[in-house]
């Protein structure tokens, strides 16, 4: 892990506190909306995945990789995101399709993990009084 991320995850693993402690000092209900953003565009990126390392198309699973690296790091997925930037790189030098194939599990579990992890955050924001 590079050493000028914060290093400080949830118990499980799949998010980033530090990185959600940036969200949650801005203005209120901040954080719940870069979440439920998340929620809505994030499947659609962990899809266009399947689909493209599926179909060999690797400019199309590059920039899906790229797109959700950068919002699963906003959200503290900081672990997805590095797998991301693995299949990334694997898209840019057309890796073969079992190394694509790996990479993109590893994807599904790393998603599903960091979404459990924001569904607790969203319910704790929810059930938090209102300052």
């Amino acid at each position: 892990m590079n050493s000028t991320r914060p290093s400080h995850t949830s118990p499980a693993g799949a998010i980033d506190e530090a990185q959600l402690a940036l969200h949650r000092q801005r203005r209120p209900g901040f954080l719940e909306r870069i979440i439920m953003a998340y929620f809505e565009e994030a499947p659609k990126y962990v899809k266009a995945l399947k689909v493209s390392v599926a179909a060999k198309d690797y400019d199309k699973a590059k920039m899906a990789a790229h797109t959700l690296k950068s919002s699963s790091y906003n959200v503290g997925g900081v672990r997805l995101a590095e797998i991301c930037q693995q299949l990334e790189t694997a898209s840019e030098r057309k890796a073969d399709e079992r190394t694509m194939a790996d990479m993109l599990d590893r994807v599904g579990g790393a998603y599903f993990e960091v979404e459990e992890a924001l569904k607790a955050v969203l319910l704790d924001l929810r059930k938090a009084p209102v300052a």
